[in-house]
């Protein structure tokens, strides 16, 4: 079994005792993600530490309704969709184009 080292996980939070909650970020590519817990549990800031500490190592796609990712411009080459602050919209009307702005070329390489 491949021993994880410490520069591979990410605190994105921590508990109701107040211990760190790491992530093991080669476990989490190729594989899924679901953050889920109440209103004002913190989603949205582990989610932020998760693009930050990530950005640059796996591939990141920000589709953000409720205007809460915009700001990570301020650090990061980040495309943001949807929301008041975002760089285009994120509607049914526009997901095949935004897919094919967003997701092509990447996979292309170019």
């Amino acid at each position: 079994m491949k021993q994880t080292r410490l520069s591979e996980m990410v605190e994105i939070g921590q508990d109701a005792d107040g211990c760190a909650t790491l992530l093991d970020i080669d476990k989490l590519i190729g594989s899924h993600l679901c953050v889920q817990a109440n209103s004002g549990a913190g989603k949205s800031g582990a989610i932020r530490k998760l693009l930050e500490a990530t950005h640059g190592r796996v591939q990141h796609i920000v589709i953000d309704t409720e205007d809460e990712f915009y700001t990570l411009r301020e650090k990061f080459d980040y495309l943001i969709a949807g929301g008041e602050n975002g760089d285009c919209a994120a509607t049914t009307n526009n997901a095949v184009t935004l897919a094919s702005t967003i997701l092509v070329p990447t996979f292309l390489g170019t």
